[in-house]
């Protein structure tokens, strides 16, 4: 994935302190920018079945990253804009400037969005979506970070299924694994569903085998 990087960061408006606040989502943005470039995601989820239905049994994953060099990392990214959201504050950083268009557009539909993965080629795509909150930075967060685990589901992905034990019924487990390293990541949508209360972030994934 050649070329400039770009990623936003979020945190919350600190009223009293906005110099804060730009700096937390600086930090925010640089750290994304840095996974973004590659990582190796390792996780697990699972899903029952049984006579009430289909329900999740939880779901841990996580991004390994070389936390030794985010510092040095952080020092060379680049400011590029910055914009107060109501209660949040977003700000764009990069491996090196680019024009910005300040231009206020509406937020694109869900299935506008979903048509545009679509319509493009596209190696590995994965959704990621939250409800919104009073802190809706942090349901952009969350969504993002679904959205990137999501993909790497989509790239390396072992099910297992078993029958097991659950309050004196048996129930059907299917236990989905992934452990895979990404070449780099790109955010390709995002979409606010403000009728169900709803963020989307849509990303790609680029595979590179592990060593």
């Amino acid at each position: 994935m050649g070329g400039i990087h770009l990623a936003i960061g979020f945190a919350q408006s600190y009223v009293r302190n906005m110099e804060a606040s730009y700096e937390e989502a600086f930090a925010d943005a640089a750290k994304r920018l840095y996974v973004d470039r590659g990582c190796r995601v390792t996780g697990e989820r699972a899903q029952g079945s049984g006579p009430v239905g289909s329900f999740s049994l939880g779901e841990v994953a996580e991004f390994h990253t070389n936390e030794t060099g985010l510092d040095n990392f952080t020092q060379a990214v680049i400011h590029i804009d910055s914009v107060r959201c109501g209660k949040y504050i977003v700000v764009l950083v990069g491996t090196g400037m680019v024009d910005v268009d300040n231009k206020i557009t509406p937020s694109p539909t869900v299935e506008k969005a979903r048509k545009c993965l679509e319509e493009n080629d596209l190696q590995a795509c994965g959704s990621g979506t939250c409800r919104t909150s009073y802190y809706q930075n942090l349901s952009w967060q969350e969504a993002e970070r679904a959205a990137r685990i999501d993909a790497a589901y989509s790239i390396a992905s072992e099910v297992h299924h078993f029958r097991q034990k659950m309050d004196n019924q048996m129930v059907d487990v299917t236990v989905n694994k992934t452990d895979v390293a990404i070449a780099g990541y790109k955010t390709v949508g995002r979409a606010l569903d403000k009728k169900n209360k709803q963020v989307w972030v849509f990303v790609e994934a680029i595979k590179e085998p592990l060593r």
